[in-house]
């Protein structure tokens, strides 16, 4: 596949530009575009063979409470991941509604078929992709002499990356690394665009193999994708992240958990038949996702007709 980040920006265009972008500027936002600070979280759950979906979620958060406040709030109400919970505390649910935090979750159950439907086509264009990005910071170089030594650190990694590909290694999660990087920089550029002014923004991730390639790489290319669709704000700020890998605990484990209840809410939702596996996901679904266009967005990217497809999944209490 050629061009996928047109391929995803056509996809996403088409389908948030049909009110959802209006929706979040004029309801969501409304009293929000002053706050300077934001940070975004995010969670997936990915080739689980027990589950009918792949699922990524972000979840974005505004700083106009201390965050040590919030992450001791969300350890009181959460006691643990989705996964380990036997039930949703109301409260946390609550939270979810009040606070004003906003989520975006992409159900990706035909991904990799993005990239090609082979493994030979699928390495070409990871490659390709991988090129691209490699000449976007070569431009830099001549653009920014002054950050030359940092650009040609990641250009160095960036080689890396394409030998382990060259190699045939890795290829899938390299996919997963270019859709999560485009996608989480999409929806995070949906809410700095409106803002008036940015100070800091962060992007801070669940750790697992997708993290941990080359110490972090999908932060580099996030970052990438987010300056690009910035560009015509013409608004410095200052980029953050973790490069701690999956070996490691992290200070926002608390925050991880916003998009790890909802990403593993959908992963267990059958759409087809309308059921879930267990009561705290029966929970998620109706007391927090249902009927909520607010602050909840769900997407479906999907192929037909051999065709890909980008779909607003409404979800409906009971």
């Amino acid at each position: 596949m050629k061009n996928e980040d047109n391929l995803f920006l056509r996809l996403l265009d088409d389908t948030l530009n049909k009110n959802v972008k209006e929706n979040i500027k004029n309801n969501y936002l409304k009293d929000l575009k002053n706050i300077t600070k934001w940070s975004c979280f995010s969670d997936y759950c990915f080739d689980d063979k027990n589950k009918p979906n792949d699922v990524v979620t972000f979840s974005l958060v505004p700083y106009i409470t201390d965050y040590s406040i919030i992450e001791n709030h969300i350890k009181e109400i959460a006691k643990t991941d989705i996964k380990n919970t036997k039930s949703i505390q109301d409260k946390f649910i609550t939270f979810l509604k009040e606070y004003p935090l906003i989520n975006f979750s992409f159900i990706l159950n035909d991904r990799k078929e993005i990239f090609g439907h082979t493994h030979d086509i699928r390495k070409e264009n990871v490659l390709q992709q991988l090129n691209l990005t490699k000449d976007l910071y070569s431009n830099w170089i001549k653009n920014q002499p002054e950050k030359e030594l940092y650009y040609r650190k990641i250009i160095k990694t960036i080689d890396s990356c394409i030998s382990e590909v060259k190699r045939g290694k890795k290829i899938n999660i390299y996919i997963d690394v270019f859709l999560v990087a485009f996608l989480g920089a999409y929806v995070s550029y949906i809410i700095l665009n409106e803002l008036k002014n940015i100070e800091i923004f962060g992007w801070f991730s669940d750790r697992d193999k997708i993290f941990d390639v080359q110490n972090g790489f999908i932060v580099n290319i996030f970052n990438n994708n987010l300056h690009c669709l910035l560009y015509d704000k013409q608004i410095p700020y200052q980029f953050v992240s973790s490069l701690s890998n999956s070996n490691f605990d992290v200070f926002y484990d608390q925050f991880i958990k916003i998009p790890d209840y909802i990403a593993g809410t959908l992963a267990d939702y059958n759409m087809i038949d309308n059921l879930v596996s267990k009561d705290k996901f029966d929970i998620m679904l109706t007391k927090y996702m249902g009927n909520n266009t607010h602050n909840n967005f769900v997407f479906k990217i999907f192929k037909e007709d051999n065709q890909f497809n980008c779909a607003k999944i409404s979800i409906l209490k009971k």
